[in-house]
């Protein structure tokens, strides 16, 4: 519930916002809250092939227009 609050958040936040953008900035925000409060923001777990990924908001990309107006 919370992860998806946040999504919808930066969505609103960031005009024309894609995938990249989106793993990134989550990324950040956890990675902020972590050094701020000792614990991550979205407790999502990140693989690093090819630059931090939550593979939880990255199957998102299949879905419809998720990130559209």
């Amino acid at each position: 519930m919370k992860t998806g609050a946040l999504l919808a958040y930066i969505a609103n936040k960031v005009p024309g916002i894609n995938m990249r953008k989106m793993l990134k900035i989550v990324y950040l925000i956890d990675e902020r809250f972590m050094q701020l409060r000792g614990f991550p923001f979205t407790w999502l777990d990140y693989i690093w092939e090819k630059g931090p990924v939550a593979p939880e908001i990255f199957s998102l990309r299949n879905q419809d227009n998720y990130f559209s107006d």
